[in-house]
């Protein structure tokens, strides 16, 4: 099938590589020696925290490409192109930023055996990528059915969303003031309770990816496209 270049998810790469390097701009010394309540920090925290979206986007746009019924995508392909040139590319970075660290951070020996083995910090990107192309093949099957695909999203929307934004901003509330006795039993019984769901399937970054797909097949009219 000839392949035919989506613009938007063009200009989206674009908008979400200048707020990936926003990120790390703003993320720096000041971000993490300043005093909260200084101008500076205050500055480099609104940069950090308007630029988060960007690493959602790539992976809707991955979402988008990969979980296209059009789009012949086989267990094979998956291994032998995708993930496979990931895996190199983590590879030779990891041991790039293993040798930097070691001879010009002043890493001692078993510091830099730490970073060649769970890779350097901003790495993280492309493990996470490998996990959402392992389990594409199954996404595919949920994508190719409209009702399975809206369940999949309320289910995250409640488990992925929901309910981690409810317990963080409780502790950040709990943090800083003290909770009643009943309120702080009525919390940690229901954060247990929800760890003991031992609920994982459509936690975190499954979420943008088959988000990503559902919304690019939406039929929206023009003012909620421009919103």
């Amino acid at each position: 099938m000839k392949k035919h270049r989506i613009h938007y998810l063009d200009l989206l790469r674009v908008w979400a590589t200048f707020a990936v390097i926003l990120i790390h701009a703003s993320s720096q010394e000041p971000f993490y020696a300043k005093n909260i309540h200084t101008l500076s920090w205050m500055g480099v925290n609104f940069w950090d925290a308007i630029s988060r979206w960007s690493v959602p986007i790539f992976v809707m746009i991955s979402g988008v490409l990969f979980l296209d019924p059009k789009r012949k995508i086989t267990v094979k392909h998956l291994f032998t192109k995708n993930i496979w040139r990931i895996v190199t590319a983590f590879i030779f970075w990891d041991i790039f930023y293993a040798i930097y660290c070691y001879f010009f951070e002043g890493y001692s020996k078993m510091a830099t055996l730490g970073v060649l083995v769970k890779g350097y910090t901003h790495l993280w990107f492309l493990p996470m990528i490998i996990g959402l192309y392992l389990i594409v093949p199954f996404l595919r099957k949920i994508t190719a059915n409209i009702g399975l695909t809206r369940y999949f999203l309320v289910l995250a929307a409640f488990f992925s969303v929901f309910l981690t934004t409810f317990f963080g901003f409780y502790g950040d509330v709990s943090a800083h003031y003290h909770m009643p006795v009943i309120i702080q039993t009525i919390m940690n019984s229901l954060y247990r309770l929800n760890i003991n769901t031992h609920f994982n399937f459509t936690l975190s970054f499954p979420t943008y990816f088959v988000a990503g797909y559902y919304l690019s097949q939406l039929k929206l009219n023009l003012s909620l496209i421009h919103i």
